[in-house]
């Protein structure tokens, strides 16, 4: 990276199954192989150009949102001199209220959080008028009123 840079970081997990006798191996959340010992990988991408900014390899029964702070102010740290954080996206297992709270606080950053939508979740949006939501088209992100089982939602859907 060349110069200073406003950058947009994509982060996501991933469960490996694992065969054999490995430390910090556990049985936990595996898609796949029910039942089967597993790690829970963390990555944090630059979107911008693809260079992999932070990978955290946990045990099984950690979950995306496990630590995900610690996480996060790691990978902060670990950005290129220059750049600036301006958006993050994240896939549905970092969703918690816990999540939204802490990238809400940080009040230079917009984020993208990818979630399933529950009957409650479902009826308590049905309650929001549609020009209360957020239309918005950068990079592939495009956010929408909620009217399918997943949603994206930035904190304009999460500051009722």
């Amino acid at each position: 990276i060349v110069g200073p840079q406003e950058v947009t970081l994509l982060s996501d997990t991933h469960v490996t199954t694992v065969y054999g006798q490995q430390e910090r191996v556990e049985v936990g959340y595996n898609p796949k192989k029910h039942g089967r010992p597993s790690f829970q990988s963390k990555v944090a991408f630059l979107h911008n150009n693809g260079w992999l900014i932070n990978f955290q390899l946990c045990g099984g029964k950690s979950t995306s949102k496990t630590d995900f702070q610690s996480f996060f102010e790691q990978t902060e740290s670990l950005l290129p001199k220059g750049c600036w954080l301006s958006r993050v996206r994240l896939d549905r297992g970092f969703f918690s209220e816990e999540t939204c709270l802490f990238l809400e606080a940080k009040e230079t950053l917009t984020y993208y959080l990818k979630g399933v939508v529950n009957p409650a979740m479902h009826s308590h949006f049905a309650q929001i008028p549609e020009e209360d939501f957020t239309k918005e088209l950068s990079y592939e992100f495009y956010i929408d009123k909620v009217n399918s089982q997943e949603f994206t939602a930035n904190y304009a859907f999460m500051a009722m």
